[in-house]
This record gives structure tokens, sequence and C-alpha cells, in this order.
């Protein structure tokens, strides 16, 4: 955590003392909703809360399934102390921080091939920072090549070895029109 990391991800059974240098060192905690990896949600978040480190929800999401709202969020026991907390606002900020610190000119923003597509809607907020920072955004994950196309698909969210061979090449296609375009 001295290593100037900013999450902590699956922290498991963490110390205190871990907790109090992960809060010295300004470094997140996560809580997981991911079905396994959460198993010590609780002990992460009464330790933080405690000693006033500060913690990040994550879905660790392989299926739009695992994408959580604040509406689901009830049924996990940690909720109570996490109700104010708004989510996703510390990843969209660390997108903002990357963007500033690489300039928008070298930065490509793509939304890989989903086998069940993907509705923009689930990541608006990504889709509206690359429009007020001019970066370049391709979205591919509905694209209709792709959706529900077994032949590129190990499972819902990853490509297979095809797939992925594929993808890149209308990968490299685009970005050399592109740059033409320019």
């Amino acid at each position: 955590m001295q290593a100037g990391i900013d999450i902590l991800a699956h922290p498991g059974h963490i110390t205190k003392e871990d907790v109090l240098l992960a809060k010295e060192n300004n470094v997140c905690l996560e809580i997981t909703t991911r079905c396994g990896h959460n198993a010590t949600n609780k002990e992460v978040a009464s330790l933080a809360l405690e000693c006033g480190a500060k913690l990040v929800l994550n879905t660790d999401s392989h299926e739009p399934e695992n994408l959580m709202d604040k509406t689901k969020i009830d049924p996990n026991e940690i909720n109570k102390h996490l109700e104010s907390y708004d989510f996703d606002t510390l990843k969209l900020d660390y997108i903002k921080k990357f963007i500033e610190e690489v300039g928008r000119e070298n930065i490509i923003i793509i939304i890989s091939p989903r086998w069940y597509g993907m509705d923009e809607s689930s990541y608006e907020p990504l889709v509206d920072i690359c429009k007020e920072r001019e970066v370049m955004f391709l979205d591919y994950s509905d694209n209709s090549k792709y959706v529900h196309n077994d032949l590129f698909f190990r499972d819902g969210n990853h490509l297979n070895a095809r797939g992925a061979d594929e993808f890149t090449r209308d990968l490299i296609k685009k970005i050399k029109i592109l740059e033409q375009s320019k």
C-alpha cells in the first residue's frame, strides 16, 4: 500500500494495521458484490469504518446480471454503512485523471464486444466524459457481427481466441481509418 496504489482489490482477511496503513496512504479498500470474493466484505467494511479508511464498491462484473445499483444493495449486510456513498464517482474520477495525465489525443476508449450486447445507458457516464474531453470512443458492445455469435465467445463476456483475433483485426482497421481521416 506504500507503492502508490489507489485501490486494494479483494483485501480478504485484512488486519487493522493494514487498514490504518491504507488510510494513511489514501488507498481505498474494495467491497465486492461478486460471489465468493465477497466473503470478507463485512470484516473489511467494519475495520475500514472503524479506522476511517475509504471504501469503494465494485461489482467485479462478468455479466450484466452482476451489475448493482442502490436498489439491489439492501440484501448486502454492510449496506447500512454505505448508503450515502457514491459508488461510481471514484471510477469516473480516475478515468478523468487518466485522460488529464495522458492527454486525450493519446487515448482511445473501447467497449469490447459482448455476446449478449449492451445497452449504452449502462456506460453513459463514460460516453459523456469522452464527449466532454474529446476522447475517441469506440463501442463494439452491441456490434451485430459479434452479438450472439457463438463462434467468437468463450462465455458472455470473454472472446475466445478466434473472436479476439477477429476483433483485433477489426479494431486495427478502424483505428487506421480514423488516423487517415485526421
